[in-house]
């Protein structure tokens, strides 16, 4: 019998789905598409449904840091409670939860940080902006560090590409909280409305009007397409800028030095534009096809193109920050994300080259020079200095691997790299520009920053690869000095881990799986990373019993003959080893990330391909 593969990206999976069956042709031996077939894969949710046991802890620890409790699912409609005693390395079932003793919760008012999940499938979020001002966007990624994706005028909408599981912090001109939504597999839309009571910071800190100084003295504002500055309390405001005009105007994006004694605007010369017609032949809420047009560049396209002018407030001239350092960014909304110095000596931003093969950290003294040519009068540039720079020959990762951490007690600056081949951190002199050691270094690579933590001049991240006899693609929980030292891999499992930190970060929760291991999950000490004790172990026998098929990972060697490609293999639930079955693999990989699936879960929608006759393929690589 003849074998047939069929390559689909995550966005062509459902069409595929229905229709893949319809290109075999009638002559063809293969039996895809009975109805027996459809019946099964579309009861698939339903019979896979509530049929695995002991899968998750979620302690609630107690007063004192060292005792939790959390509630398991042991049966389809039984539970127990457990009461754990770190200290001692206990674990006790109860039957019912502990009523005197009351769990650490997040201080009342501030909404509890959330991180957002490992990449799930592609969808998409619409953020309406129905409040007076503009609003901020920030992805929070796994580690719960903010990544401002821009943001949205009043009144008006922004379409993103995002992920499911991932999460996104909205906030107001002034950074407060606003709303936090997360991404579901289906497309949805996150209204940020007036109703909507913003989350106070905590402590509260007085409201600041947009563009408004630190110390509440000045307001910088935009009128005409020029930057103007008035004082806080009534009275004239002065015209700063003449250099802007319509198509070439400066943004709201206003960035104060701390000390207020000058602030950092944006003048955006627009770019091309270019609309995509889309057709929704089958809409859910109607018979009629819709009509959908997306804003899309094409390669080629004329990007906004932004430069960075310094005002001053005592003198109110401008400084122009020359551009030869940053003269073709990649950027969608023509902003530069800024951040000051705490001693307002300089400020820093970064610079994405357009193809993305440079990657720079800048800074700019903003008393580095003049304020006006002594010939012309004319604002003077300041130059640049490169505090960090990456090239590649092929591409630079931006959206995954420049992570930075500023420390500014000490002027140094944590960065990411893959300029050794690997995906590793370096400790840089922010003063010099220089490197002063790379932190970790070996045949693997940091997946993800937990924590820095200052004080210890420690860091704590996830690595892939770190453990040789294992999936390179099991994720790790490491820890490493500031100079290098002292690396420790502090998890074991042969399969990828998850880790949640009890309130004092003296114990961590550990629950580790594979695609055919369901999730263990185990109380390990931080230090160490010594196991206490297990807490519990999936069961996934109903599951199995339901007809469910266990996915099958597998290694094979590249077309060089050397290099190890991990996949799985899915087969339907009447798989018969005597017959034929056509291939579908589904790819969305490359040499920058991974897709493949590592943890243990249902994986539903590649079962229900599998039970129209297919055997489906992933790999990675």
């Amino acid at each position: 019998m003849r074998t047939r593969m069929f390559c689909l990206s995550p966005e062509g999976w459902l069409v595929a789905g229905l229709t893949v069956a319809g290109l075999i042709d009638s002559n063809d031996t293969f039996a895809q598409g009975s109805k027996a077939d459809y019946q099964r894969a579309l009861i698939l949710p339903q019979r896979t449904e509530n049929k695995v046991f002991r899968s998750g802890v979620r302690p609630k620890w107690l007063p004192g840091g060292s005792r939790f409790w959390y509630k398991v699912q042991t049966g389809p409609e039984t539970s127990e409670w457990v009461i754990v005693d770190a200290e001692q390395g206990t674990r006790t079932i109860t039957n019912a939860a502990p009523e005197a003793e009351l769990a650490l919760t997040p201080k009342a008012g501030a909404e509890a940080p959330r991180r957002s999940r490992r990449t799930g499938d592609d969808t998409e979020l619409t953020f309406v902006n129905q409040t007076g001002g503009d609003v901020e966007l920030f992805w929070l990624d796994e580690a719960g560090d903010r990544k401002s994706y821009g943001r949205v005028r009043p009144g008006s909408d922004r379409k993103q590409h995002t992920f499911a599981g991932h999460v996104w912090l909205v906030t107001d001109s002034v950074g407060s909280t606003l709303s936090v939504f997360e991404a579901t597999a289906e497309p949805g839309r996150a209204v940020i409305g007036p109703a909507k009571t913003p989350v106070p910071d905590a402590p509260e800190k007085p409201k600041r009007e947009p563009g408004e100084s630190p110390d509440g003295r000045w307001v910088a504002f935009v009128k005409d397409s020029n930057i103007h500055l008035r004082p806080k309390a009534p009275g004239d405001s002065w015209q700063l800028s003449r250099d802007g005009a319509p198509g070439d105007a400066y943004t709201e994006n206003i960035d104060w030095a701390p000390d207020s004694s000058a602030f950092v605007a944006c003048k955006v010369r627009s770019g091309a534009e270019r609309t995509v017609t889309m057709v929704e032949a089958a809409p859910r809420d109607q018979l009629q096809p819709k009509v959908h047009r997306h804003d899309y560049l094409k390669p080629g396209d004329p990007l906004p193109k932004p430069l960075l002018r310094v005002f001053t407030v005592t003198d109110r001239r401008q400084r122009n920050v020359d551009d030869a350092l940053y003269p073709n960014p990649y950027t969608e909304n023509g902003e530069l994300e800024v951040r000051w110095a705490p001693d307002s000596r300089e400020f820093f931003f970064g610079y994405n080259q357009r193809g993305h093969q440079c990657y720079r950290i800048l800074a700019v003294a903003p008393a580095g020079g003049s304020s006006t040519s002594e010939t012309s009068g004319a604002p003077v540039s300041l130059v640049p200095r490169v505090v960090v720079e990456e090239t590649s020959p092929t591409f630079i990762d931006w959206t995954n691997k420049t992570w930075r951490h500023w420390l500014d007690s000490t002027g140094e600056l944590l960065w990411m790299s893959e300029r050794d081949g690997w995906a590793h951190l370096w400790l840089y002199d922010v003063k010099s520009g220089r490197a002063k050691n790379q932190v970790t270094k070996g045949l693997w690579v940091v997946r993800e920053v937990m924590k820095v933590d200052e004080e210890e001049r420690q860091i704590w991240f996830l690595a892939g690869g770190v453990r040789p006899e294992q999936d390179p693609y099991f994720l790790h929980l490491c820890r490493v000095n500031f100079d290098g030292s002292n690396l420790a891999v502090l998890t074991e499992g042969n399969g990828t881990h998850r880790v949640e930190f009890s309130p004092d970060r003296r114990w961590f929760i550990d629950t580790w799986s594979r695609v055919d291991q369901p999730p263990v999950t185990e109380l390990r000490r931080s230090e160490t990373g010594g196991k206490v004790l297990e807490l519990e172990r999936a069961d996934d026998s109903a599951l199995r019993a339901g007809g469910w098929t266990v996915p099958e990972p597998f290694v094979s060697k590249g077309r060089d003959g050397t290099t190890d490609i991990f996949g799985i293999i899915l087969k339907p639930s009447n798989f018969d080893p005597a017959k034929s079955y056509p291939v579908i693999e589904e790819i969305y990989a490359g040499p920058q990330g991974a897709f493949v699936p590592k943890e243990f879960g249902r994986l539903n929608r590649l079962h229900a391909l599998a039970e129209l006759g297919f055997v489906l393929v992933q790999v990675d690589g």
